[in-house]
Order: structure tokens, then sequence, then C-alpha cells
């Protein structure tokens, strides 16, 4: 029996479900041996952004993700924060960036995905949240690299 993640040693996580590689680490956060120390950046949408732009990790083409991705780490069965700390190192229990947008009442609005309580919300774009990178690169699935 093949474990959904695989940890890549090298600050990155392959979902071997959905063939997603993830920063192992909250933006902000430093990684080391399979740990992530300090604390989780809170930046607006446009600074998350421009932050999985710009981040050099393992090679890869890093952007912020979508809402559905974000939710496809969420781990529904643990109480408490629903995401795998074994595998996502000192995860935030704060609400994180996706790339989504929605049009509402306030004009638009970008779409958070909360790893505390498991739901999604709409932030204004100058709202401060936390930020984890995701790359489509392609990898090879025996390996995880």
């Amino acid at each position: 029996n093949v474990p959904r993640y695989a940890d890549r040693g090298d600050g990155t996580i392959l979902d071997r479900e959905t063939a997603l590689v993830w920063q192992k680490c909250s933006a902000g956060q430093t990684y080391g041996p399979r740990l992530c120390s300090g604390t989780a950046l809170q930046v607006d949408w446009y600074a998350a952004r421009e932050q999985c732009r710009q981040l050099n990790l393992n090679g890869g083409n890093w952007r912020l993700p979508s809402e559905k991705e974000l939710r496809s780490i969420m781990d529904f069965a643990r109480q408490g924060l629903r995401i795998d700390q074994s595998v996502f190192a000192a995860t935030a229990p704060f609400r994180y960036w996706s790339m989504d947008t929605r049009i509402s009442a306030d004009g638009l609005v970008g779409t958070v995905v909360d790893f505390a309580d498991g739901l999604v919300y709409t932030e204004q774009y100058d709202d401060k949240n936390s930020v984890r990178c995701v790359s489509t690169d392609r990898i090879d699935y025996d390996t995880g690299r």
C-alpha cells in the first residue's frame, strides 16, 4: 500500500492522488531536515501570488493553489486542524489564500481555505492570510522526484 503523500526531502510534498507537488512549509517558515520552523507569513492576496511566483524551491514553477486544490489536502476525519501535520509540518491554524476570486456584494474578493474549521471564506484582497504554494511540474511517480 503506497502512502498518498511522499515527502521528497527537499521541502516539497508529492500528492500521488492529485499529482500536485506542494510546499511542505507555509510561506515564511524555514524548512529544516523534515521539519518547518518559524512563523507563517500573513500577506494580502497580491503578495501571496507574488510569493508563489518567486518561490525558488527544487526548481519548480510555483503558483497559488486553487480553492479545490487546497481543499484536496484537507483531512476532515481529523479533530482540530484539518490537515495531516506529520506531512504538512507546523501548518498554521489560519486561513490560506487560493487563486480563486468571486463577486460579492463588496465587489471582487479572494477565497481562502481555513484549515482550522475546514470551511471556505471570502476575503478582501488587502486582508492578511497565510500561503502554501503548489506546482504541477512533472515528477516521477515511482520515486516521487
